[in-house]
C-alpha cells in the first residue's frame, strides 16, 4: 500500500480515540515554540499528535516481489496540570491508542500487519 494510504489509516485510527486532540498527518515545524504549541492545541489545552514516516526498508522475497515496510513515528504532546493529575489522563490516552492498534492490526485492511507500539 502507498505511504499516503497507510498514513491516512493511522490518522483515522488515532482520530477515533476519545480525547485524542489534534492529529496532524505530517511533522509540524516552526522556528517558534509558541507556534508549535498553538498547532498542537485542542479545546484550549496542548493536546496534539503528529505522524511521520521515519524509514522504509525494502527487500525482495523468494518470488522477487519487492516488499516495503513503512516505519511511522507518532509523537504526542499533552499539557500537564499537576494539581489535576493530568499525567494519568495522558497515560490512559496512550493505553487507549495502544489498544486501538492492537484490535485493528491491519488498519482496516490497509496493511498486512502492524507491529506492537
Amino acid at each position: 500500500m502507498s505511504e499516503a494510504t497507510v498514513r491516512a489509516a493511522i490518522k483515522a485510527l488515532l482520530e477515533s480515540v476519545t480525547g485524542i486532540g489534534t492529529v496532524h498527518d505530517y511533522r509540524r515545524t516552526s522556528r517558534s515554540l509558541p507556534t508549535i504549541l498553538q498547532l498542537m492545541r485542542s479545546g484550549g489545552t496542548v493536546n496534539g499528535w503528529q505522524i511521520y514516516r521515519e524509514k522504509m526498508p525494502t527487500g525482495r522475497d523468494s518470488t522477487h516481489t519487492v516488499r516495503k515496510e513503512h516505519h511511522f513515528r507518532i509523537d504526542g504532546i499533552y499539557e500537564l496540570d499537576d494539581s489535576a493529575g493530568s499525567e494519568k489522563t495522558f497515560q490512559a490516552l496512550i493505553d487507549t491508542i495502544f489498544t486501538k492498534f492492537l484490535t485493528d492490526q491491519t488498519l482496516g485492511d490497509v496493511v498486512i500487519n502492524t507491529d506492537p507500539l
